[in-house]
């Protein structure tokens, strides 16, 4: 009786001890956070992080309008993190044999015919297309065509393959492959193969799927916060940078990475599909990182394997990054067109590997 009395308290010690350490983890990520808050003047931000394949942490903090507070719920426009799904997406097509990354563009978009631009140059940055066009809030088809024409007569500065220049333009015309070969909007094609799937029921890349009320405005840096006019959501530019979601469905997207396709017993995509998007393919204007298919991939002296994606729009910054050999995340997403998410996701990633957490 005494040895199971002894048994139980040590357990219970355990317990509470793993409990601090849960909770000073937590307290550590919160002061983190909210320092670069009130230092930055950071409206709102949705926060999760995701260690060794589990959400750790996943909190709303600061507001989504004057006078009103961010819930979890609430979505963000989560701009270029879109090409991502995109890139989902266009795997997801190519592993059904209905398109191969070495087509020529022309063969879905006549209007490319005779371009030599392949669907891997697109989602290399890698077609010698510029972004000329920028988004002026079209919601029709035909606008979307009207989009692509335009393209297609004055947006080449460069052969394919000559130079890499990263540009919204490439993923936009990929969104209308999409559609093309799935014979579905793309939007629709999306929610149905990626997001739905994922989990992600919530976010769309169609904004009024999202009621005013749950979404976080933007906001631009000043001496005082000013809201600044939404940004024009724009069909054409849906691919490239229309998702509007959160961090805490981004980390569903995040968790069927690290799952190299898979979540919840449930596969999206072959492993080898997604071991083929982050092989490096070509350098980038951005020092030592490297691109793949569309993913993103810094250089790191430690040897650890790191993808991510960065999101950038008027009154939006967002950044996902995965550390796939640990099965690690830190997914951010801010309604402010300009603060320090590079330094805060190193912040907090330290703070995850315990480096700077002091124990309780």
């Amino acid at each position: 009786m005494f040895k199971n009395l002894l048994l139980i308290a040590f357990l219970l010690d355990f317990s509470n001890q793993a409990l601090a350490q849960k909770s000073g983890t937590e307290e550590a990520f919160d002061i983190a956070i909210e320092k670069v808050m009130d230092d930055e003047s950071i409206p709102g931000l949705s926060v999760s992080i995701i260690k060794n394949g589990r959400v750790v942490y996943s909190k709303a903090l600061g507001i989504r309008t004057e006078g009103e507070p961010l819930e979890i719920s609430d979505k963000f426009h989560v701009a270029s993190i879109s090409k991502l799904f995109t890139a989902t997406a266009i795997m997801k097509l190519e592993n059904e044999g209905r398109l191969s990354l070495d087509d020529r563009l022309g063969r879905y978009l006549p209007e490319f015919e005779g371009t030599g631009i392949t669907l891997r140059h697109l989602l290399t940055h890698r077609s010698g297309l510029r972004d000329q066009i920028r988004p002026n809030g079209a919601t029709r088809q035909e606008e979307v065509n009207n989009y692509v024409s335009r393209v297609a007569k004055d947006g080449a500065s460069n052969s394919p393959d000559e130079k890499w220049r990263y540009a919204d333009v490439n993923f936009n015309l990929l969104g209308e492959v999409i559609t093309k070969v799935s014979g579905k909007p793309y939007a629709v094609y999306l929610k149905e193969n990626v997001l739905d799937p994922l989990g992600m029921a919530g976010s769309s890349f169609v904004l009024a799927d999202i009621p005013k009320g749950k979404r976080a405005d933007p906001f631009k840096k000043s001496f005082f916060w000013l809201s600044s006019p939404d940004h024009p959501w724009d069909l054409a530019f849906a691919p490239s940078s229309g998702l509007q979601s959160n961090a805490t469905d981004l980390a569903q997207f995040a968790l069927m990475v690290i799952g190299r396709g898979e979540l919840n017993g449930k596969r999206l995509l072959p492993e080898e599909t997604f071991k083929r998007m982050w092989e490096p393919l070509t350098e980038t204007d951005w020092g030592r990182t490297m691109m793949g298919l569309a993913w993103q991939l810094p250089f790191n002296e430690d040897g650890r394997l790191v993808i991510r994606h960065a999101g950038s729009d008027d009154g939006f910054q967002s950044l996902l990054t995965i550390y796939l050999d640990e099965g690690d995340a830190i997914i951010l997403v801010g309604n402010l067109d300009d603060w320090p998410r590079f330094e805060l996701h190193a912040e907090l990633i330290k703070i995850l590997r315990d480096e700077t957490l002091e124990k309780p």
